[in-house]
């Protein structure tokens, strides 16, 4: 059994991470609890985590997130910092003010008995940043000419011209 928390991925844009880069983009401010502490995790790293575990056959219970914790505005503002964004679009606030639907612990950093098999968040932050923009220079990119060739659509394609 695998506990985890605080998802954030490059690709992916359902996560805390590209919800506070998007309200940034858009120069409003983002307000996040300063009050909350948390283990964020890389889906990359705990991907590759967890098929480790599988491949070794382990069992039991496994606490698998980035080593580190931040409060959610230390993080919005990691991530301010890391696409030059002025820190003062982050706005720090007590999680009660928030109206979260669910109640939240303050503290729900995850630690390991059994180690630490995943990279420290700061080095996850770094590769989500370099990852992130190539998704995006990626996604961005404009369409090709016409099928690749090789697939279907283009052996159709042949057939239908000859």
């Amino acid at each position: 059994m695998i506990r985890t928390s605080a998802f954030f991925g490059p690709w992916d844009e359902y996560n805390f991470a590209h919800h506070v880069l998007e309200k940034l983009r858009s120069n409003q401010k983002v307000q996040v609890a300063d009050n909350v502490c948390i283990s964020p995790t890389y889906v990359p790293d705990l991907v590759n985590a967890a098929l480790d575990l599988l491949i070794d056959g382990e069992t039991g219970l496994w606490h698998l997130a980035n080593a580190g914790r931040v409060t959610w505005a230390e993080w919005a503002l990691l991530i301010a910092e890391a696409y030059e964004f002025t820190p003062s679009l982050v706005e720090r606030v007590d999680m009660h003010t928030l109206n979260w639907p669910a109640r939240r612990p303050a503290f729900s950093v995850l630690g390991s008995e059994r180690g630490w098999i995943m990279p420290p968040f700061t080095s996850a932050m770094q590769r989500f940043v370099t990852e992130r923009a190539l998704h995006e220079k990626h996604r961005l990119r404009p369409a090709g000419c016409g099928p690749q060739r090789g697939s279907r659509v283009a052996e159709a394609t042949a057939d239908r011209a000859a």
